[in-house]
């Protein structure tokens, strides 16, 4: 099977996955063995395919683990189990609060505060993230409203992370991301593997700018075609990856490429958002080097509604900068 087959004068490459189960004593029908031999072909195709894999009972705990958590997702989509917290994005020449990430976490009554690493994927491949993500759009749109319905938080941002899966997913038409209503101030965040995965979700974004809905780019540098992205896509704000900001003050090489990146930014007027900021040396080598936004640890974790508001606050433009 490894070799090419020959198929209409086209020369095919054909990849196999085998998924194999031992039948003994412990089945009590052939279905059962059937079953297991199914889930072991699943695990070789996430393997890489063109591999076999013998099931064993991990594999079973696996799927089952699986199932449990998309069925219980489908219960906090539906039910109130769905929480937002809010990440500042900061102005670093006086230490104001412009904006916030929105970032979804899950509440679930036994296992605690959940975050998107532990379900994500789950709602990706069971269909659920179109419901998930209107959730999070509805909320978002919802909390900015009440921000900026206040005077001295009318100038605040909110950017909500959507996936290529929920720009692409058959959605119910409250799920539509074209025919949400977004309020001013409200971006869509996509990650540069979004582009790169689902290369048609380029279409839906450009549709989404053409309403006038503000894009931004995350993790910017992390992958091989960022230039392209920014160049293809109607990006208007660069998030520069936290692996570009972790070496600084020290590193001449690394603040090069940082330089080089903003004086980029700069001749394509895009805004640039630097992650993960840990120190206030950290903040203040982008600030020499003309970054002008930063987000992390070392202005304020994520948090809910309350004390988000609380900061922006306690930030409000005209201050100097204290990191």
């Amino acid at each position: 099977m490894r070799r090419p087959v020959r198929l209409s004068g086209h020369e095919v490459e054909v990849t196999l996955s085998i998924g194999a189960a031992l039948a003994d004593s412990a089945y009590t029908g052939v279905e059962e063995p059937l079953r297991d031999a199914d889930t072991a072909m699943y695990r070789a195709k996430q393997a890489g395919k063109n591999g076999a894999q013998l099931f064993d009972q991990s594999m079973h705990e696996s799927v089952v683990r699986r199932l449990t958590t998309e069925r219980e997702l489908r219960e906090a989509v539906a039910g109130d189990q769905l929480r937002l917290h809010y990440q500042p994005v900061i102005c670093l020449d006086d230490g104001s609060c412009t904006g916030f990430e929105a970032l979804v976490r899950w509440q679930h009554p036994v296992r605690g505060l959940l975050f998107p690493g532990d379900f994500i994927g789950v709602a990706e491949a069971s269909g659920l993230i179109g419901a998930l993500g209107a959730w999070v759009l509805q909320e978002g749109a919802r909390q900015l409203r009440e921000w900026r319905a206040r005077p001295e938080l009318a100038h605040l941002s909110l950017a909500v992370n959507v996936s290529g899966k929920q720009l692409l997913a058959p959605a119910q038409p409250d799920e539509r991301l074209l025919a949400f209503d977004f309020p001013p101030g409200l971006e869509l965040e996509v990650t540069e593997s979004t582009l790169i995965d689902t290369p048609e979700a380029g279409a839906h974004l450009r549709a989404l700018a053409q309403l006038g809905v503000p894009l931004s780019l995350d993790d910017f540098g992390t992958g091989y075609a960022s230039l392209a992205a920014v160049q293809r896509h109607p990006i208007g704000t660069l998030k520069l990856d936290r692996s570009f900001v972790a070496p600084l003050p020290a590193g001449k090489r690394q603040r090069a490429i940082v330089a080089s990146v903003l004086t980029l930014a700069a001749h394509l007027d895009l805004r640039v958002i630097a992650e993960g900021l840990e120190t206030p040396e950290q903040v203040a080598a982008l600030r020499d080097l003309g970054c002008r936004h930063g987000q992390g640890y070392v202005f304020c974790r994520p948090v809910p509604a309350g004390e988000a508001t609380a900061y922006a606050l306690a930030h409000l433009p005209g201050r100097r900068p204290d990191a």
